[in-house]
């Protein structure tokens, strides 16, 4: 059987040749598409889901925001007398931050560091489904039922953290190519790091394909209550970072994803005692097309693009000879 070499490097050329100069002329404007809505919170909560303490603040208790609003997560009982206290299960015990030494006490039933009037929910997993649901922090999330018992650090105790209570929200998103996404964040809390228990209260982020097992989907930890926070210039006793001003910082997180659909979340768990409050502020979701140079879908076209260059000019020798 025969093979006419020169033909078949023609063609693979002339493949590889279109394949690099659709590359060179695409439009990634036109060709990126996201579904990502109110990324800023500038539309209230607008596309996003929300559960618990969550509300839109703007310069929030001394904590500068990049536009002019914010989402604020806390882990604050509300002021009435239906609200979700968990700690109400001991009625020794104050509500949720009402104590003295935090500005208000249980008699007055005030609701100091709740800034939502909404109660958190329980976090502990006990009646997990595996499906979205306002029952259970873990279901509302859609992670799986131990996700938010993460192990304990730098305290005497071994084991996982019993998350208690919290509050999170979330928004499913579409991505056609790759891509990078970064939104702002900055936690405060009145938790701190215990000699037993350790690092307690922490706030985290989810972002999961909405094709993974749900037993799959983990969570990634911002920060959490720890001898290394600051003093905060706020209500609050400790914040990630202190900046100009006695401002407390963002931190930017960032992360590459490939093309597909996805559920991003945010939220903070009170752990082991609900005695402190502790909430996350997150503003400035930004998703952008990763560069060619990194993308794996691109970068085999631009292989395949400069391999048909180098058969047509091969080809091209083949023939002056």
């Amino acid at each position: 059987m025969f093979i006419n070499t020169p033909k078949i490097s023609a063609s693979a050329s002339l493949f590889g040749f279109i394949s690099l100069t659709s590359l060179l002329f695409a439009n990634p404007a036109q060709a990126f598409n996201v579904t990502f809505d109110n990324a800023d919170f500038e539309n209230d909560f607008s596309s996003w889901t929300t559960i618990g303490d969550t509300s839109i603040q703007g310069n929030f208790d001394g904590q500068l925001q990049y536009d002019n609003n914010q989402a604020v997560i806390g882990t604050g009982c509300p002021n009435t007398a239906t609200g979700r206290c968990f700690n109400q299960q001991n009625s020794s015990l104050p509500r949720n931050d009402d104590s003295s030494s935090f500005g208000g006490s249980e008699s007055s039933g005030d609701s100091y560091f709740n800034f939502s009037g909404s109660p958190q929910i329980n976090a502990d997993g006990s009646g997990y489904t595996g499906s979205f649901s306002t029952d259970l922090l873990q279901d509302f999330l859609g992670v799986g039922q131990n996700s938010l018992h993460i192990p304990r650090e730098n305290g005497t105790l071994g084991g996982n953290r019993t998350p208690k209570e919290g509050s999170a929200i979330r928004q499913t998103i579409t991505v056609d190519e790759d891509f990078t996404l970064s939104f702002n964040w900055s936690f405060l809390t009145n938790d701190a790091n215990d000699s037993l228990y350790g690092d307690r209260d922490y706030g985290f982020v989810t972002i999961y394909n909405t094709n993974s097992a749900a037993d799959d989907r983990t969570i990634e930890v911002l920060a959490d209550a720890s001898s290394t926070l600051n003093s905060s210039n706020t209500s609050f006793t400790l914040g990630t970072s202190t900046g100009g001003n006695g401002q407390a910082d963002y931190s930017t997180y960032s992360t590459n994803l490939a093309a597909g659909t996805y559920v991003v979340g945010l939220g903070v768990v009170d752990v082991d005692g609900d005695e402190r409050t502790s909430t996350l502020l997150t503003d400035e979701f930004l998703v952008e097309q990763v560069p060619f140079e990194f993308s794996p879908s691109l970068g085999l076209i631009m292989a395949s693009g400069i391999f048909g260059l180098r058969l047509m000019r091969s080809n091209m020798k083949y023939k002056k000879e």
